[in-house]
């Protein structure tokens, strides 16, 4: 079962829509419009971060991708349409930017997308298929409130590496309690 990114309801993985908001991924792109060119990595659309920045949320990527290799992790930061939630648009981008390779496919989907608008302060993230049994949405939207104050203050980088920081923590407990589980 996975999660409607807009109306939290639970939908059936091979499901073409929401059975509750009909939400799907041709329906979100008819009216979020057209997609933006990502990179699987850091996509600065807004291009608010400095070459030091960059670097710095870089190499926090990298950490990342070495601990959970058979995760993709992407960032961007771009201003979103405030008539919609983000984590719709964020759906979408998952969904229709490519950022994911054809074998990470709906419950194999390991991947990971952060999205930031700073001149909003919204950050927003959204998980694969494949790991939504294993991390709960309150345990996402606490680890996104831990990046609250950074943000507030003006350091998305500072606020970005926290994320990260904290979603490898929740992924470790995460992968410690499965394994636990089946005695591993």
């Amino acid at each position: 079962m996975l999660t409607c990114p807009y109306c939290q309801h639970r939908v059936q993985e091979d499901s073409p829509h929401c059975p509750s908001c009909s939400l799907s991924v041709k329906n979100a792109a008819s009216i979020l419009g057209p997609i933006p060119l990502l990179n699987p990595g850091l996509t600065d659309i807004v291009e608010i971060l400095s070459k030091k920045q960059t670097k710095q949320i870089r190499s926090s990527i990298s950490t990342f991708q070495s601990a959970f290799p058979y995760s993709q992790l992407s960032i961007v930061l771009h201003t979103f349409d405030p008539k919609f939630n983000l984590s719709t648009q964020l759906f979408w981008l998952f969904n229709s930017a490519g950022l994911s390779t054809e074998e990470n496919q709906l419950e194999k989907n390991q991947d990971v997308l952060i999205g930031l608008d700073p001149a909003s302060n919204r950050l927003g993230l959204i998980i694969g298929y494949g790991l939504e049994p294993y991390i709960s949405q309150n345990s996402l939207s606490a680890l996104l409130e831990l990046a609250r104050p950074d943000l507030e203050e003006g350091s998305p980088t500072k606020a970005l590496q926290l994320v990260i920081k904290k979603l490898a923590a929740l992924l470790n407990n995460s992968s410690q309690a499965a394994k636990e589980a089946l005695g591993i």
